[in-house]
């Protein structure tokens, strides 16, 4: 209320606001005066609470559904681990009032608005915002939005999001029971992995020997020295920023099967000289019914051979036949017996052994 006008008389003399007003008024009439200014004061307060609450809703949300939501931390829990979530209170709207819109873009942290062009917009299903997409690549992968939301003013605002997610390959585990086997002094071949942990969070280790990473993720070489019987491989996890036991394999250690000798492609029965002659030397084979292919390399033979009443023996220090026995093969007959026994070969593990003989008869 305004008390400090310039207020004048008829003769220009200058007043102040009670005189203005009360000066030479009978009592009567200042009651009406006074119950004026109190309407004017009244509707001025209102005025100004009516100003006030329509600046206060101005930019907020309308809404007409609530929901109690829970977002857990994870849905894959392993057991000793203590599951977390948060419980919150959601409000949407499912009127047709102007909706909310949501842009997601793949494989980024951030999304700024100035690459909104970029990003993919999620439609509106009965005041939702759902985020779908195909999963593709194994891995990590993230991706980064905003949600745009209007108020009652007209005008939008913006939230950011950003988010992570992981893509398994669909497995299954068949585990034999009587052949977890690993063999002495060679690579052999493992894959790991837990179920939701990603290969780069695994880490296994072994109980005797060495365990190494090998060239693809999930795969690992096992080196098991010649003194132990039985191994064991535990494995654990990064999870969750934690190191958490996945749990134990035992393994029983045995050497490695020996090789079949073979000369021309024959380890037993009939042959062709020529064919012998022509081979030239000794070469090992693992048994067929073995799944690994390892090396074994001929070290030394010895030839025998049967002529009248006399044993003949020839010896190679190496897995090639010698001059002197490429001769006496030559002069072989027809159902003559040789054998190659004393068979010495070297195996992937360095180690030095004696395998059954090789025995064949002239074609």
């Amino acid at each position: 209320m305004e008390t400090e006008g310039d207020y004048r008389n008829k003769g220009g003399q200058k007043l102040n606001w009670e005189l203005h007003h009360f000066y030479d008024i009978p009592l009567a009439a200042d009651i009406p005066i006074l119950n004026k200014f109190i309407s004017e004061v009244n509707n001025a307060e209102l005025e100004v609470v009516n100003g006030l609450l329509r600046e206060s809703i101005e930019e907020d949300f309308k809404y007409d559904r609530i929901e109690a939501k829970v977002l857990p931390k994870t849905d894959y829990l392993f057991t000793g681990d203590e599951y977390e979530a948060e419980v919150i209170v959601a409000a949407y709207d499912t009127s047709h009032s102007p909706s909310p819109s949501v842009f997601v873009l793949h494989n980024a942290d951030t999304l700024p608005l100035s690459k909104r062009e970029e990003a993919t917009r999620i439609a509106r299903e009965g005041g939702r915002l759902m985020v779908r997409f195909p999963v593709t690549g194994l891995g990590q992968h993230t991706y980064a939005g905003f949600v745009s939301v209007p108020t009652n003013s007209g005008r939008e605002r913006t939230y950011h999001f950003s988010t992570d997610y992981f893509v398994a390959q669909p497995s299954v585990t068949v585990s034999p029971i009587n052949m977890n086997v690993l063999y002495v002094g060679v690579e052999n071949p493992l894959s790991i992995s837990v179920s939701g942990v990603p290969a780069e969070n695994i880490f296994p280790v072994i109980s005797r020997g060495t365990l190494k990473a090998g060239q693809t993720k999930g795969n690992w070489i096992a080196i098991i020295p010649g003194d132990v019987r039985e191994v064991s491989v535990a494995v654990s996890a990064n999870v969750n920023g934690g190191m958490k036991p996945m749990g134990t394999q035992q393994f029983r250690v045995k050497p490695l099967p020996d090789p079949d000798p073979y000369i021309a492609n024959k380890k037993d029965g009939f042959v062709d000289r020529e064919s012998i002659i022509s081979a030239g030397k000794i070469v090992t084979l693992m048994p067929k019914d073995f799944e690994f292919n390892f090396t074994f390399k001929v070290q030394s033979f010895k030839m025998s051979m049967q002529r009248g009443f006399e044993m003949y023996n020839y010896t190679s220090d190496s897995e090639n036949l010698t001059t002197e026995m490429l001769r006496e093969i030559q002069r072989t007959n027809r159902g003559q017996i040789i054998v190659f026994e004393d068979i010495v070969v070297k195996g992937p593990d360095g180690a030095d052994r004696t395998i059954e003989p090789l025995v064949l008869v002239i074609r």
